[in-house]
């Protein structure tokens, strides 16, 4: 099994990482879409229908922050009944997924 780093100096490889893992889920209830607007600044990278639960995924490598437009669409996601947030990791993903769905439910490989 895939050991995830704990984090990412570049974050296409983040994104790579991200779409393998999950890929990998889509016969556990998870379908992810790559969000690819460049007209449209603010939406997360990935979105995601866990379950019938939608979860937006906004992906930074260890050093990059949510610009206003990104944090200002997961506030409008969480107000909405989804779950939302900025990920370095794919163990912050999880967490997400898992909120999402109320439960543990997701996991992934490795140490955090």
């Amino acid at each position: 099994m895939k050991q995830w780093p704990l984090s990412y100096k570049e974050e296409a490889d983040f994104l790579s990482d991200a779409e393998l893992y999950l890929s990998a889920l889509s016969r556990r209830g998870v379908t992810a879409l790559k969000v690819r607007d460049r007209y449209t600044s603010g939406y997360p990278d990935i979105l995601c229908c866990v379950q019938g639960k939608f979860v937006g995924l906004e992906l930074k490598d260890d050093i990059g922050t949510a610009s206003p437009q990104q944090e200002l669409v997961i506030e409008r996601i969480i107000k909405a009944g989804g779950v939302a947030g900025v990920c370095r990791n794919i163990y912050d993903i999880v967490d997400l997924l898992n909120k999402a769905v109320g439960y543990e439910c997701y996991r992934a490989t490795g140490k955090r």
